[in-house]
């Protein structure tokens, strides 16, 4: 429930929660995070759908607006919940190998990250917590010799 830990002036705080820019200990360490993972299979057919989830964060770091932006410093960094969703199919019967045909979508409904007012953390987002790609796919073939 908590995550405790010495602050330089020897002090215990707890982390849970919080973003934790200036402690140069402790990563952001939302409240709640979660997995869920929905698996479907049919003969040599296979597809799943998952999500990653998690809180949100307290920000606290310093603000930052050199270039006089505006910036206005944020209560918190909203929290997640990113989609991902794949599909594969499996050639067992190819020149006796095993060759696994996948395609999928990481990020399937293009969550971009929060902008903050940070330099040097992600150039404008927390980067230890979101990812600033957004929607993408890929394809993959997997080959098994002498199965």
């Amino acid at each position: 429930l908590n995550y405790e830990y010495a602050d330089l002036t020897g002090g215990t705080k707890d982390a849970n929660g919080r973003q934790n820019a200036n402690t140069s200990i402790v990563p952001p360490l939302p409240e709640f995070k979660g997995t869920f993972m929905l698996n479907w299979f049919l003969d040599k057919h296979s597809a799943s759908l998952s999500s990653n989830f998690y809180s949100s964060v307290i920000w606290d770091n310093v603000l930052v607006d050199r270039y006089s932006q505006g910036w206005v410093a944020p209560r918190k960094i909203h929290g997640q919940d990113i989609w991902n969703v794949q599909y594969a199919y499996v050639l067992d019967q190819y020149l006796d190998s095993q060759i696994t045909l996948s395609a999928g979508m990481t990020n399937m409904f293009n969550t971009m990250p929060q902008p903050t007012p940070e330099l040097g953390v992600g150039a404008g987002f927390e980067s230890r917590l979101q990812d600033p790609f957004g929607r993408r796919y890929w394809v993959s073939i997997d080959w098994s010799p002498n199965n």
